[in-house]
């Protein structure tokens, strides 16, 4: 079809006031474009599961508040114990499709509403497909809640409430 996309992705958005900009990004391993990342000297983060690891691309701006979003433990050690991890480790593990979860400045488009000083977005998208399923949606909102929590617990998000109207 000539002019037309057949490239569908399910979104799930949130617009929340942020404490510091602390932006991540985890998205599935795409194993050629990961080698080719990686060999251009590309950043890729580790969670301390081996099993993660191994099938997601994670980056953030800030690496220790990363570990420490990433892992439940104090010290954000490698060797922290499964009950330390966070729950988002599990949530992205078990999600069926091809998922990426990241945070950003705005929407990105010259149109969308303009995010005050202190807003960022946090968007957890499928790729490649389109989500037809009740159970991966409501999976999708939960990782999005998750995140969410877990940069409360960090100190990167606040509880107030964001002015922009996505």
């Amino acid at each position: 079809q000539h002019g037309k996309s057949g490239h569908w992705v399910t979104r799930v958005r949130a617009a929340y006031v942020t404490t510091d900009r602390f932006k991540f990004s985890i998205g599935r391993r795409i194993w050629l474009l990961s080698a080719l990342y990686r060999a251009l000297g590309g950043q890729n983060l580790e969670s301390g599961s081996k099993a993660f690891d191994d099938k997601f691309v994670q980056q953030s701006n800030h690496c220790k508040k990363y570990a420490h979003f990433i892992r439940r433990d104090n010290n954000a050690s490698p060797k922290a114990s499964a009950q330390d991890k966070s729950p988002l480790i599990a949530l992205l593990d078990e999600f069926s499709s091809s998922v990426h979860v990241h945070t950003k400045k705005d929407a990105g488009w010259w149109f969308a509403p303009k995010f005050a000083e202190n807003e960022m977005l946090l968007e957890v998208q499928t790729r490649h497909s389109r989500c037809r399923d009740v159970g991966e949606l409501i999976r999708m909102l939960e990782i999005a809640a998750v995140a969410l929590d877990e940069m409360v617990r960090v100190g990167s998000a606040s509880l107030a409430t964001a002015t922009v109207k996505l």
